[in-house]
């Protein structure tokens, strides 16, 4: 395998500083505006009225969350390309870290797709049932434990 140029390990490690950068921003803009993370334990009517308080400062961190999934998995190939390597833990690297975005994209980008619409419906017809089963699912399953499930193998 050929080495790595200079725009690619200079993207590499803009990218490995940029990746948590986008996380701990994100969290705290979601914590101060939005009350994260608990507000993911509250009732769907709750959570619900209090994304669409704040959805001019939720919509856009939650991109940027969504936007770190792609991050993380640029991380893994990055660093599965950089770093000493055998081809079991390489391509374990690359698979685990690329199932992590993923799972966290999805996790995240259920804010930007899915609750605006919900949100929106609330006040027509009652659609807690579905919005505390896409949390469930998308957030909970997805986004926290396939997620950290995959971070954590990608990390070993």
């Amino acid at each position: 395998m050929t080495p790595m140029t200079r725009p690619a390990r200079l993207l590499g490690a803009l990218t490995l500083v940029l990746h948590p950068l986008i996380l701990f921003v994100g969290f705290e803009i979601l914590g101060h505006s939005f009350d994260f993370p608990e507000i993911l334990r509250e009732s769907a009517s709750v959570r619900l009225a209090r994304f669409e308080a704040n959805a001019s400062v939720v919509v856009p961190t939650y991109w940027a969350l969504t936007f770190s999934g792609f991050t993380q998995i640029l991380c893994a190939l990055f660093l599965a390309r950089a770093l000493p390597r055998t081809p079991l833990a390489t391509r374990s690297s690359v698979v685990l870290g690329t199932l992590a975005g993923a799972f966290q994209a999805v996790g995240f980008g259920r804010w930007v797709i899915a609750v605006p619409y919900l949100a929106e419906q609330a006040h027509t017809t009652d659609v807690a049932l579905v919005e505390g089963t896409l949390n469930r699912f998308a957030g909970m399953l997805v986004g926290e434990h396939l997620a950290n499930l995959a971070w954590g193998g990608w990390l070993l």
